[in-house]
């Protein structure tokens, strides 16, 4: 609920992401009015807490991004 009530109430949110969620996620929180919030943010702040508390656990999942940049073979 602390991260949910970081999220406005009919709030213009810039800087989001399309995700595609199981229809029946979608479906069981629409039957829910958590703090009159839309889904998103509702999604959003499960989402966060989950990450906040498991932060140390998903650090080891971290992916190291391979690029052609860090080749050391000359050209």
């Amino acid at each position: 609920m602390e991260n949910l009530s970081s999220y406005g109430f009919r709030e213009r949110k810039d800087e989001r992401k399309v995700c595609m969620i199981d229809k029946d996620i979608a479906d069981s929180l629409d039957e829910c009015d958590i703090d009159r919030k839309c889904r998103s943010d509702v999604i959003n702040a499960i989402v966060r807490t989950f990450i906040t508390a498991f932060l140390p656990r998903l650090r080891t999942y971290r992916k190291k991004n391979k690029s052609l940049l860090d080749k050391n073979d000359n050209i």
